[in-house]
């Protein structure tokens, strides 16, 4: 091999072509674990807000609930000193 088929790196021009096949295979590898990974990100977002949506209704069931012992508690004495 003389100087002029060497490359900056020191490769022949098949060894760039191998060193540039494995960088394409990295970047595929990587492409499709990003995928992947935007897929699930995906559905956790979507259960999230699902979640969120049940626990709002329990916050405002709650809510319901306190409000009617509270009116309860204030008109129980009412009624009592009133009516019995």
């Amino acid at each position: 091999m003389t100087d002029e088929t060497k490359c900056i790196l020191g490769l022949n021009p098949l060894q760039m072509g191998e060193f540039f096949q494995t960088v394409k295979d990295i970047k595929e590898n990587v492409d499709k674990i990003t995928d992947s990974m935007d897929r699930i990100e995906a559905k956790f977002e979507s259960r999230l807000k699902e979640q969120d949506g049940r626990i709002d209704n329990l916050e405002q069931w709650r809510a319901y609930m306190l409000g009617g012992i509270a009116i309860i508690a204030v008109l129980l004495p009412i009624i009592t000193k009133y009516v019995l």
